[in-house]
């Protein structure tokens, strides 16, 4: 079933008040395979507000915030609004405290309500269930089972270490930054100086870095060289690179990933164990992530959990000046606060909806309401999870 065909249908109980009904026909629908859209959701909290249905409002609030693909936009938003403020108790009194409100990326939460905002991450379900996906996914990439098994040493290496690295460089990505021109190569004092400004920040910073750039005989040492105007295959280390790779050696911040091309797999693994590290990469990972996370939560994850890095180069090209682009203290998505107010991101500027409840909403255990609230779904994560656990 395609959204496109049930859509319409969707639309005119939505507008005709049959908030119930539209429910039912979402539920019917998402279990022959449709997706829906953020707009979908906007009409469908409308339509549960005008109708006076108020049980489905809060189910449909936390799916949105959850289960909504994209961010509303201003004129899915301006339903939103107009629904909730039309909210009313049989009677006849407000549901909610609806206010529009501006909140601009330098600001820390609502001037309206003084509610601070929160950064959105995985949580614990959600983490365990890319990491059983993410083994899943290596034991096809490599039937051998070398790569799980390289995975699990890693996860217990980090456990076991004495420090506690709670951010992962990747390495070639810092190393290879801006050497695409001729005579371009690896540059491990990028990737030294990224190190010395993320501990000068307050970090316990780990380098996961492929073992072909960690030579372990320095005479004549040769590392390859993946830069797109390359001259040549290899590239003749110095003395002083050769020191940089000793130096993260002593000190025991670099981690050799002996699978060629799988390192990304680790920082990826990295940040889903414990509460979750930050990772220091340009790389998107989009061609990994759409096989791991539905793409909501990849947004989530990367948007609280990786730093971006730029170099500033000077008239000399081997000065600069690292600039690091940390996550926001908060995420503009949809989210409630301790006290039940709801905030509402609009995907196309700094507008917010405010919704305070002014009451406690009904609640109830119909199908519908249970469907919602994704109680399904959450069995599903658990299920899965503790499957791949088992075995």
């Amino acid at each position: 079933v395609q959204r496109r065909t049930v859509q319409p249908l969707l639309d005119r109980l939505c507008t005709d008040g049959h908030a119930r009904a539209a429910v039912r026909l979402w539920r019917r629908s998402e279990k022959e395979g449709a997706s829906f859209f953020a707009r979908d959701y906007a009409a469908m909290l409308e339509a549960s507000c005008r109708s006076g249905d108020l049980a489905l409002v809060l189910p449909l609030l936390r799916r949105l915030r959850d289960g909504a693909e994209e961010r509303l936009a201003c004129e899915d938003l301006d339903r939103v609004e107009r629904g909730l403020a039309a909210a009313r108790l049989p009677s006849g009194s407000k549901a909610f405290e609806v206010q529009r409100v501006t909140i601009a990326s330098d600001d820390l939460g609502c001037a309206h309500c003084g509610t601070p905002l929160s950064l959105l991450t995985l949580n614990a379900d959600q983490r365990a269930l890319v990491r059983t996906r993410l083994r899943q996914r290596a034991a096809v990439v490599d039937r051998s089972g070398f790569l799980v098994d390289f995975l699990q040493r890693f996860a217990d290496w980090l456990l076991t270490s004495p420090s506690n690295f709670d951010c992962v460089i990747d390495g070639p990505n810092v190393g290879y930054e801006d050497q695409n021109y001729e005579g371009g190569t690896f540059n491990y004092y990028q990737v030294e100086d990224l190190r010395q400004e993320l501990q000068l920040a307050g970090m316990q910073p780990l380098i996961v870095m492929p073992s072909k750039y960690m030579p372990s005989k320095f005479e004549g040492a040769k590392i390859p060289n993946h830069t797109r105007r390359q001259r040549y295959r290899h590239t003749e280390l110095s003395v002083a690179d050769l020191l940089i790779i000793e130096h993260w050696r002593q000190l025991g911040v670099v981690y050799e990933a002996e699978v060629s091309g799988k390192d990304d797999w680790l920082w990826m693994y990295a940040s889903l164990l414990g509460e979750g590290r930050r990772v220091v990469t340009n790389d998107e990972m989009r061609d990994h992530w759409l096989h791991l996370l539905e793409w909501h939560l990849f947004r989530r994850w990367k948007e609280s959990q990786i730093i971006h890095f730029d170099f500033k180069r000077f008239e000399d090209p081997d000065t600069w000046q690292i600039e690091l682009t940390y996550p926001k203290p908060w995420t503009r998505a949809t989210q409630t606060s301790a006290d039940g107010t709801w905030h509402i991101a609009c995907a196309d500027d700094d507008s917010w909806v405010c919704a305070r409840p002014l009451v406690d909403l009904p609640v109830e255990a119909g199908a519908e309401t249970r469907w919602l609230a994704q109680d399904e779904q959450s069995e599903a994560i658990a299920e899965e999870t503790q499957t791949t656990s088992s075995a």
